[in-house]
């Protein structure tokens, strides 16, 4: 039987001759497009460190993954040393199972590493990226989704829980005035240029974001929420149509007032409930007035080349005042307001009561008017008198003033001596 023994204490070394990635970004997650740390050490074949002979030169690459390796990618074991730390490495995707590669370059010959497999996450919000349909129609709602992304267009997955977002890139209709809306959360529309509250989870807007576009244009849609905004591509380009036709704007070339007996144009536009122009329209348009001497083109049917708008010339009114041209297909209609001045004074018209007794002197009135039968408010030239009685008393000439609005009475003015039918007459 045998005591046992203990020998004297010794060293044991280790032969390095493989590289091993021990640790990446410190153990955490790395946030894409950040820089990060990795740690490369030389090894023995159970996995003890061990110093290398000769400054040992290491370079990292992409083992597994589908974004860019950048940044920092090169270190330095030194002699006698065991390991080094690339400091500012930097990679683009955020995704699972990516590996990077280590392999010496120089000195101690060395085995290459692949590191084990680690996830990197994406990282803060930097733009945004609007999606829906590129095609719409007036006053219709547009479903839109807004995802925000990382600089490197990764999902930021931690813009998340409800944003203020203020969307721009779409104009208001003309007739009448309509902002473009976009509906909150809620369901409740809010107008372009406001801030709209929508809900986010991992980086897509779920709640929200019903686009009503009212002005028939190319719309370029964008998203903003601070310095967080949507550029080039990532806006959503939709072509909105005009919806189906409503009414018929009328426009006149008429001046104002327009001078009874003038000709002027009217320009009738088919157009939906916001004011934009139906380009397909085909109806059959006529015109009409409230002036019953008006002067008015045919009906006309639309076609294709007209895009939905047509002109009519040779347009007149004759009669003073508040006057109108309407345009009406059966189905819809429209109107213009004209305002009708009188012409130049053409004729005068004299009136009196239609019996008078001989030697007694009686009322007259004197009417300028126009070739159109309005009275020529403006007029200020000089009445002169005659009549068919060679024995009548009749008034001395008037020049008119502007205050008599071309209607002048000359009370008793007048005195017929001869019985039987007499007329006066002012020229």
């Amino acid at each position: 039987s045998l005591t046992a023994g203990t020998s004297a204490a010794f060293s044991v070394s280790s032969l390095a001759d493989r590289l091993v990635v021990t640790q990446v970004n410190g153990g955490s997650n790395p946030t894409a497009g950040s820089t990060f740390s990795v740690v490369v050490q030389a090894q023995d074949s159970v996995g003890n460190a061990g110093n290398v002979n000769a400054a040992t030169d290491v370079a990292l690459s992409l083992d597994t993954g589908t974004g860019t390796l950048g940044g920092t990618v090169t270190g330095t074991i030194a002699a006698g040393s065991s390991q080094v730390t690339i400091s500012g490495v930097n990679y683009t995707k955020a995704e699972t199972g990516v590996k990077l590669g280590a392999a010496r370059t120089s000195g101690d010959s060395l085995i290459p590493a692949v590191s084990s497999a680690f996830t990197v996450d994406a990282g803060a919000a930097s733009r945004f990226v609007v999606m829906g349909s590129g095609t719409q129609t007036a006053g219709t709602p547009n479903a839109v989704t807004v995802t925000a992304e990382d600089a490197n267009g990764n999902v930021a997955t931690s813009y998340s829980g409800d944003h203020g977002i203020t969307f721009s890139g779409a104009g208001a209709s003309a007739s009448p005035v309509t902002a473009p809306t976009v509906t909150d959360k809620t369901g409740s529309p809010v107008a372009f240029g406001s801030s709209t509250t929508l809900t986010f989870a991992n980086g897509h807007s779920t709640a929200g974001g019903s686009m009503v576009l009212a002005k028939a244009e190319t719309a370029n849609i964008v998203a903003t929420d601070g310095s967080v905004t949507t550029t080039g591509a990532d806006r959503l380009a939709v072509s909105v149509s005009a919806a189906a036709v409503a009414k018929l704007a009328v426009t006149t070339t008429a001046a104002s007032p327009q001078i009874a007996g003038g000709t002027f144009s009217v320009t009738v536009s088919a157009e939906d409930a916001f004011g934009n122009r139906s380009t397909t329209y085909g109806g059959t348009v006529a015109l009409a007035s409230n002036d019953g001497q008006a002067t008015l083109p045919a009906a006309y049917t639309f076609v294709p080349g007209d895009a939905g708008q047509k002109t009519f010339t040779g347009v007149v009114l004759e009669t003073a005042g508040a006057r109108n041209v309407s345009a009406g297909d059966g189905s819809v209609s429209g109107s213009a307001g004209v305002t009708v001045s009188p012409a130049a004074a053409a004729t005068f018209d004299v009136s009196a009561a239609g019996a008078q007794t001989a030697g007694t002197a009686f009322t007259t009135t004197v009417t300028a008017k126009d070739a159109y039968g309005n009275t020529a408010t403006g007029y200020t030239g000089t009445a002169h008198f005659t009549a068919s009685d060679g024995q009548a008393g009749l008034p001395s000439d008037y020049s008119f003033t502007g205050g008599d609005s071309g209607v002048h009475t000359f009370t008793n003015g007048v005195t017929l001596k001869t019985s039987g039918p007499q007329t006066v007459t002012a020229t």
